[in-house]
């Protein structure tokens, strides 16, 4: 029994003049490349001739751009979570406002969209560790910020967010930064 895909002397015969088709001028370009070379070498004394003189120009470089690009370094501010403290009292609850330092490359807009997840997390955060008032100053301060930004790469990926701020009233206003503002108001929808 013959299959209908075997291969016959007529179709090998057919595959080989197609090929050798196809490669005869590629196999006849190199072959005038290397005698062009070869005679170049022999002139010149061991020196090579070009191909072509496209081969041999330099191309300009392209300009170094200044200053950084896209949202790098611009901050977002989240909207304000009333996180629960205990005290000797019992629980409380204190207004927190966190503000997240973009960082510079491809995932910024991204990160921009992941500004509400991370409002979630921080929230579940706050009510999962209950902090104390003594967490909100201090060296205990920068580990909570610390542990946010864990949280936050955590969540997304590295490449997001270069820094997280708990803001409070000795923090700078977004106002001097318009970059920042408009873009704590257009992630924070």
């Amino acid at each position: 029994m013959r299959f209908p895909f075997a291969p016959t002397a007529a179709r090998l015969a057919m595959f080989l003049a197609c090929f050798m088709l196809t490669a005869a001028p590629v196999s006849v370009a190199f072959a005038k490349e290397a005698k062009d070379a070869k005679e170049g070498d022999a002139k010149k004394g061991g020196d090579k001739k070009p191909a072509d003189k496209k081969s041999t120009e330099k191309k300009p470089k392209p300009k170094p751009v200044e200053g950084a690009i896209g949202y790098g370094g611009a901050q977002v501010q989240l909207q304000p979570i009333m996180a629960p403290y205990r005290t000797s009292y019992g629980t409380q609850y204190q207004v927190v406002t966190v503000r997240m330092t973009l960082d510079a490359g491809l995932n910024e807009k991204p990160a921009c969209f992941m500004i509400p997840i991370l409002q979630e997390k921080f929230l579940l955060y706050f009510y999962q560790t209950e902090p104390t008032p003594d967490d909100f100053v201090g060296q205990r301060k920068d580990v909570m910020v610390k542990k946010l930004l864990d949280l936050a790469t955590a969540t997304t990926d590295r490449g997001y967010y270069a820094g997280v701020e708990l803001v409070d009233e000795t923090s700078k206003s977004l106002d001097d930064d318009p970059k920042s503002k408009t873009l704590s108001v257009q992630c924070n929808k």
